[in-house]
């Protein structure tokens, strides 16, 4: 009998052994509660809690409610008055912006006599009306204003740029003269990561007037001009995104552009030294015509994933391509969610999930940088009272969606064996040497991590050619043929390390 138990433990514990390196993805529901209240906007806050604001108009008043969702407790807090603002001459709710942004809530309205600028921060409720200026029928308001810092906006004029600290009322004219006077272009100011804002003098045809984007930092200091004659800068309107402002990704940051036929496309813009801007043009990945960008998000540390509907089908796409997206052009994996309105929220720098209401259920689709481009898919009853439309946010692995007054939650997490295997190489550098190689060749490649290591070989578009296991050693040669048997083809190629989650693709040039 005790050889008999001794038996079962030892074949246990290799089962165990086995299929503990067998890695899985796991999305788990927690638990749901309802909101009691109404609200019009919500925001995360640092703790993981959400901020919920209410607004109720009245003819020249605006009060401002707000209650909180205690993520620790799965607690909704009882609904407060934060204030009321009154003698707002011609307000009209729909000419107005909001910006979530420097950790607080902004409302902006254009008022018959100026402007009006609001700031939530949790329960506090901060406001200003700006009536120093003059502000003609034709001021777009999200385009030539913007929240530039905490306390500060900037407000671009006919003729001129304005600082002005919407808390105590003082003002600094930043840019003013005849060189500012925009007759055939629109005046727009866009706040950048990092604490930088631009002023455009936007052109909206090609002329022989150039087209100048002049940095600022946050505190309203010039930094430097750029002047470009580019004629697809020039026949492109550049737009502006409200929500949480410009969207950065690996160093780099994207900003919409309208061409002249309506179609939305983008800008990948990086500062490549520090008085120097840089910008590429990002056209739509597919052929139609109809295509229209939507937003940008991270995937990994290589890897952006761009949203697109094409209103000529009627279908939001998905598409991945590593970064940046002027060097890697190519997209490397598409997805088509239909007539669905996905909502991306990024778990992690490994995990992205994808998550849409369906008739009785909430699909939660996630992208793993272990085994991608598999989707794993899960699927949640819910109510039959559907909308199609949520929101989503993350705070330490939990994914907490919003619809229909309800916020539900769910945990997203690897196995505890993958997580110690992806963080085991999660710092891997890799070299290969003699790059560009010719074909026939030998290619050495070498990591400064010394334990063994799967590296995969892809090509430009996305197809994984090889994989490769490299020792303890830290060097394995390649020679440059495919898991086929056959020499790949001359051209690019990008080598990565399997799970390696802050490492750098390497790029590889294979010649003739």
């Amino acid at each position: 009998m005790k050889k008999l138990v001794l038996l079962i433990a030892l074949f246990w514990a290799i089962a165990n052994a086995f299929f503990a390196l067998e890695p899985h993805l796991e999305v788990t529901a927690l638990d749901s509660v309802a909101i009691p209240y109404e609200y019009d906007y919500v925001m995360q806050l640092p703790n993981g809690d959400l901020q919920f604001y209410k607004l109720n108009y009245g003819t020249s008043s605006i009060q401002f409610y707000g209650f909180q969702y205690l993520s620790q407790t799965n607690e909704i807090t009882i609904q407060e008055n934060l204030g009321t603002s009154t003698v707002l001459d011609g307000l009209y709710p729909m000419r107005r912006y909001t910006l979530e942004r420097f950790g607080n809530y902004y409302l902006v309205h254009k008022l018959v006599s100026g402007l009006a600028v609001f700031k939530l921060d949790q329960g506090t409720l901060t406001s200003r009306i700006i009536n120093e200026f003059s502000f003609d029928q034709y001021f777009f308001l999200n385009q030539m204003t913007e929240i530039v810092s905490e306390d500060a906006m900037a407000i671009a004029l006919a003729d001129s740029l304005v600082y002005y600290n919407f808390i105590d009322g003082s003002s600094e004219t930043l840019l003013q003269g005849a060189e500012y006077q925009c007759t055939t272009q629109i005046p727009i100011v866009i706040s950048l990561p990092d604490s930088y804002f631009v002023y455009i003098k936007d052109q909206l045809s090609v002329s022989a007037d150039p087209e100048e984007w002049t940095i600022f930092g946050s505190d309203g200091n010039l930094l430097f001009t750029q002047i470009s004659t580019d004629p697809i800068l020039l026949i492109n309107y550049i737009g502006k995104s409200s929500g949480s402002g410009t969207d950065k990704i690996h160093g780099r940051w994207y900003t919409p552009a309208i061409a002249s036929d309506s179609r939305t496309f983008s800008y990948e813009c990086s500062f490549f030294e520090p008085d120097s801007l840089h910008i590429y043009f990002v056209g739509t990945p597919g052929s139609s015509m109809h295509e229209s960008a939507l937003h940008f998000f991270p995937f990994s540390d290589n890897r952006i994933l761009r949203m697109y509907y094409d209103d000529f089908f009627e279908s939001v796409f998905m598409y991945c391509n590593y970064v940046p997206l002027e060097q890697f052009p190519e997209v490397i994996f598409t997805f088509n969610w239909g007539n669905s309105y996905p909502v991306l929220t990024a778990i992690s720098e490994d995990i992205t999930t994808m998550t849409v209401r369906l008739p009785d259920q909430i699909a939660i689709l996630t992208l793993w940088t272990y085994d991608f481009p598999a989707v794993h898919e899960f699927y949640f009853p819910a109510s039959t009272n559907t909308s199609t439309v949520c929101t989503t946010f993350t705070y330490n692995n939990n994914l907490r969606l919003l619809n229909n007054q309800k916020i539900y939650s769910y945990h997203v997490a690897v196995s505890s064996e993958v997580a110690d295997e992806v963080n085991s190489c999660s710092a891997v550098e890799l070299q290969a040497y003699p790059n560009p190689v010719r074909s026939g060749e030998q290619l050495a490649i070498s990591s400064n991590t010394k334990q063994p290591l799967m590296l995969d070989i892809y090509n430009i578009k996305g197809q994984k050619m090889r994989s490769l296991a490299m020792d303890k050693s830290g060097k394995i040669s390649w020679d440059l043929l495919g898991d086929d048997g056959a020499a790949v083809a001359s051209g690019i190629y990008i080598l990565k390390p399997r799970n390696a989650s802050s490492s750098k693709p390497t790029k590889i040039i294979i010649l003739k």
